[in-house]
């Protein structure tokens, strides 16, 4: 009587009290977690590019605030642009830039939102080279020794970080064009 407990970490446990002179089993206690508190997310796998049609577990992590797991959270998963959502398996079908949603439902410790973002690239394919100029097919009459110049336009799902021409550094100009 008048005895008090506070238990942070949930599980099974007994409780007993200890009297000289006295027996007993203890009772049986189930701790539960408390509310959602917390969120995290990963990528499995956790690549930087992920190739045409593949699919990734955006694993998903709620825990009370004392660090309890709280695996039956309600959990939702959303993509923009949209993607496949199967749970927690999504699946991309056109190459991109992604950012998957995901976010706790029902009630939460101090009523906070819990919600996390992950953004991943998915881009199968080298860059796209199309030729600009002198325009495919066309005939060049140059003198002997004269310079002409040819044009193309560069573009990738990540972007283009350098670019040579004949073992020289070429500048790609801001709309993507190239010259030499």
């Amino acid at each position: 009587t008048g005895l008090a407990a506070r238990i942070e970490r949930a599980g099974m446990y007994t409780a007993s009290c200890v009297v000289p002179g006295a027996t007993g089993e203890g009772a049986a206690l189930t701790v539960r977690p408390g509310l959602p508190a917390t969120l995290v997310i990963a990528r499995s796998p956790d690549m930087p590019t992920y190739a045409l049609g593949a699919s990734v577990d955006i694993q998903a992590t709620v825990s009370d605030r004392y660090g309890n797991r709280i695996p039956d959270a309600m959990v939702t998963y959303t993509s923009s642009p949209s993607a496949a959502v199967a749970g927690s398996l999504v699946t991309f079908e056109r190459e991109g830039r992604y950012t998957v949603t995901v976010r706790v439902g029902g009630m939460t410790e101090g009523g906070r939102a819990l919600v996390q973002t992950t953004s991943l690239v998915v881009d199968s394919s080298g860059p796209a080279i199309e030729c600009v100029g002198p325009a495919h097919g066309a005939m060049v009459n140059a003198a002997p020794g004269s310079t002409v110049t040819f044009q193309a336009r560069l573009a990738d799902t990540t972007g283009i970080r350098g670019v040579t021409i004949n073992g020289r550094s070429a500048t790609v100009a801001g709309n993507g064009t190239v010259s030499t």
